[in-house]
């Protein structure tokens, strides 16, 4: 996305990247909307949720829909032009998944969760991609939760970050290298 913002003109100056792994490919996009929203909602149902289910590889609809709800990932009083249009969302998130990663002419914050699956290796293979700086800043929670259970914390974490790095001015887009 970075370099697709370069393309257009746009000058980035810091690209805050959230436990993205560059070395992990996606799988496409299912065909069948039950499999979308089963592949979107679950990292956010509870065990028990998975156990009641009527399939656990590929539950119903509805049943995918239920756990949707209860994860605050769609409003209570969502109509089907709006579902259309979320489920459309996914399919094309996860065609953005697959687009290989190009080089960018900024500095980088990787904030990385602490239970997820992004490596050394992963932050290694970003600063090859990067002529900034790249900076990685350890924050709680899992690839899918850093955003929700925890974004009170890391929304704090980053909003220090960012005022040191704004008091300190130490962004110094001639230098590289991981910190």
């Amino acid at each position: 996305m970075a370099a697709q913002l370069t393309d257009r003109g746009e000058q980035d100056t810091l690209l805050v990247m959230i436990d993205a792994d560059i070395t992990v490919s996606a799988p496409s996009a299912p065909a069948d909307n039950a499999e979308l929203m089963w592949l979107a909602v679950k990292p956010f149902a509870e065990v028990e949720e998975v156990a009641g289910l009527s399939d656990p590889i590929r539950p119903a609809f509805t049943e995918s829909l239920a756990i949707a709800a209860r994860a605050g990932m769609l409003p209570p009083d969502l109509g089907m032009a709006d579902l259309n249009r979320f489920l459309r969302l996914l399919e094309r998130t996860r065609g953005l998944a697959a687009m290989a990663p190009r080089p960018i002419d900024a500095d980088v914050l990787v904030l990385r969760a602490q239970a997820g699956g992004m490596t050394n290796e992963s932050v290694s293979a970003l600063a090859d991609l990067v002529s900034g700086r790249v900076s990685v800043l350890e924050v709680p929670g899992d690839h899918y939760t850093v955003m929700t259970r925890h974004a009170d914390a890391v929304g704090t974490q980053l909003g220090e970050y960012l005022a040191e790095l704004n008091a300190d001015r130490m962004i110094d887009t001639g230098s590289r290298g991981v910190e």
